[in-house]
């Protein structure tokens, strides 16, 4: 979803689709910087104003690129790990 030209994705989704047990609490621990739909402000804005933004609840929490990877590093989930792998190699150095 993009808000004021910024790209942000729904925090339980993602926690959900890395298979996180309980995605809240994934939320709180690994993501520094979520916020609301409401606390972006949603709420008070055309077209979003008096309506439910793309059906979400405005206590939704969303996150931005930064905290979406953190949720990645810290998954278990087979994928997320090789993800992490791609983005950082590991180094053979002697």
């Amino acid at each position: 979803m993009s808000i004021d030209d910024k790209v942000w994705f729904v925090a339980k989704d993602v926690a959900k689709a890395l298979r996180y047990f309980n995605p809240q609490d994934a939320v709180r621990k690994h993501c520094k910087r979520y916020k609301s739909l409401n606390l972006l402000g949603c709420a008070n804005r055309a077209p979003y104003k008096n309506q439910d933004v793309m059906g979400l609840d405005h206590k939704t929490n969303m996150i931005q690129e930064p905290d979406l990877y953190a949720l990645v590093f810290g998954s278990k989930l087979p994928s997320a790990e090789k993800q992490h792998n791609n983005l950082f190699p590991l180094r053979n150095d002697k």
